[in-house]
């Protein structure tokens, strides 16, 4: 054979490299090829670009999750003194009714506490890159139905 002629199952043969060029049958699956390997450059650059978010805006929430544990580690001390001051009031109070302010200022206190806690549970779910996880396992579930 000549450099660059056809055999008969329809492929172009090259002497000088020895391959055969497919020039009919599953030339339909390059595109493909390229499209997927696109498809998955894309799904790669949207992962990355939600990770960066996500990590950026849980970097952005360790402040507030400091000074929120700061506070609350404030307010469970201010809580328990006046829960201590409450129970010593109370012994007192048999005789008079000061004891309900320092009450009313126990359940300020044990409220303003509670208020942090879910605020610090919101933070660190945040902090724990939920949507990145989400796009992780989906894009898991896809390459898994893909391959069935």
């Amino acid at each position: 054979m000549t450099a660059g002629t056809t055999t008969e199952a329809g492929t172009t043969t090259n002497t000088s490299e020895q391959q055969e060029i497919p020039t009919s049958g599953n030339a339909t699956e390059s595109p493909s090829l390229l499209m997927l390997a696109s498809d998955a450059m894309t799904v790669a650059k949207s992962f990355a670009e939600l990770a960066a978010l996500e990590l950026r805006l849980a970097v952005q929430s360790l402040p507030k999750i400091l000074g929120l544990l700061i506070v609350a580690f404030l307010l469970s001390l201010f809580a328990w003194l006046s829960f201590s001051a409450a129970v010593g009031w109370l012994a007192y109070s048999w005789l008079g009714s000061a004891g309900w302010g320092i009450a009313g200022f126990l359940l300020l206190q044990v409220i303003a506490l509670i208020a942090c806690r879910f605020m610090i549970s919101a933070y660190m779910h945040r902090a724990s890159l939920p949507h990145t996880r989400n796009f992780f396992k989906n894009v898991q579930e896809n390459f898994r139905d893909a391959a069935r």
